[in-house]
């Protein structure tokens, strides 16, 4: 069975799907999963777990792949996560946020704002009242 089965399953893809293989092949069926994935529109994709994948990532490393989910989802099918604890090895909450916080910064603030917090709050239907 596909997702496609049921339509109305909403979907969080997490770890925007687990960019395990950094290899020019690895990363190319990493981003035929995520078009495939795209294409279902109860799916949305989880931006976060990045150091389970990579322990010394850099924002160089993680802004193809964020990038890369943001066009193909597009902006309001995204949304970050930090992963915390599990990321808590790798880095500090506040130098994940950051590192986000710069991948997207050439975004317009309503762009950001979904991507940080509205689309979780609509996702997972956290009745947030967010401007």
């Amino acid at each position: 069975r596909t997702f496609a089965a049921v339509p109305t399953l909403p979907v969080a893809l997490c770890h925007a799907g687990s960019p395990m293989d950094f290899s020019k092949n690895g990363i190319a069926e990493w981003q035929d999963g995520i078009r495939a994935l795209s294409e279902q529109p109860q799916i949305v994709c989880k931006l976060s777990g990045f150091g389970m994948f990579n322990h010394n990532w850099t924002v160089r490393d993680i802004a193809p792949l964020v990038e890369f989910c943001i066009e193909t989802f597009g902006a309001s099918r995204c949304m970050f996560g930090s992963n915390f604890p599990v990321d808590k090895l790798y880095r500090d909450y506040a130098g994940v946020f950051a590192a986000y916080a710069e991948i997207v910064a050439v975004l317009d603030a309503q762009t950001r704002n979904a991507l940080f917090m509205s689309n979780a709050n609509r996702f997972y239907r956290l009745g947030i009242a967010v401007d």
